[in-house]
Parts: C-alpha cells; structure tokens; sequence
C-alpha cells in the first residue's frame, strides 16, 4: 500500500506566495543557521523546541549548504502535481500539522480532496509531524499501512 507524505509549501497548482518566496530569498541571503532560528521564531517547530529530536533536525539543517537548500526548497514550489494527482490509485495518507506556518492543514485537505482514495490528519504540531508527534504518526502510519 503506497504512502504519500507530503509536506509541501505549495499549493495544488502551485503559487508562489509571500511565506515560499520570502523563505527563498531568506535561504540565498542567509546561513543555515540564520535560518532555523528565524524558523524557530516563525513557528515551524511548533512548541517542542527542547526536544532532543528537534536538536538533531536543527543540525542537520545547520549543516545543509544553502544553494543546496534553496534548490530543493525551488523545486517544491514550483512542482505541479496538481493534474496527477486524480491518477494516484493507491489509499493515501495526508498528514497535517496544525499550526505548520508553511503548509497550513486547509492545503493539506484541499490535497487529499483531490486524491481520489485519501484520508486526511492533522496532529497537535508544526512543520514536522514525524519529528515534533513520533507516536501519533508512528501509529497513523502503522494503521494506514495495515488496514
């Protein structure tokens, strides 16, 4: 049974919008470490900050190179996987973190209504629902893939 985690900050089509192109040009004039502390103030991590899970996230993207980054970060905002997605078969989980800055759960519904067997989720969390909720997602997954 496949699974779609999707975290995007786009839309379905995608737009461009101030939150993605700010945090573009905040990626190309910044370092990384720069930027997760700003990403901490946006609320991206939500409010599990002292977790140590967080901490090791937060390294890894301190270690990122920028123009690395920002090409990922380009790709997801630009992708259109809009016109696909009505192909997509398989049962699909979409994952929603209620208070994600970048990806609001009203994206992630309006995904899943446009995936024809989907079932949407929102967890108590940021940007991050696997790192910032490892128990609920472990179970939600858990139950996707087995039932």
């Amino acid at each position: 049974m496949p699974l779609l985690v999707d975290r995007k900050a786009t839309e379905y089509p995608p737009a461009r919008n101030s939150t993605s192109d700010r945090r573009f040009s905040c990626i190309l004039n910044m370092r990384m470490q720069s930027l997760v502390k700003r990403s901490i103030a946006e609320g991206i991590f939500s409010g599990a900050t002292g977790d140590p899970l967080i901490g090791t996230l937060k390294a890894v993207f301190e270690g990122m190179s920028p123009a690395g980054y920002a090409s990922a970060v380009s790709i997801l905002r630009d992708a259109d996987l809009g016109p696909r997605l009505s192909q997509v078969v398989s049962p699909t989980l979409v994952i929603a973190g209620l208070h994600d800055p970048l990806c609001p759960p009203a994206k992630r519904e309006a995904l899943a209504a446009a995936l024809p067997h989907a079932r949407f989720v929102s967890l108590d969390c940021g940007h991050f629902p696997p790192v910032e909720q490892p128990t609920a997602f472990a179970r939600l997954l858990r139950e996707h893939l087995t039932g």
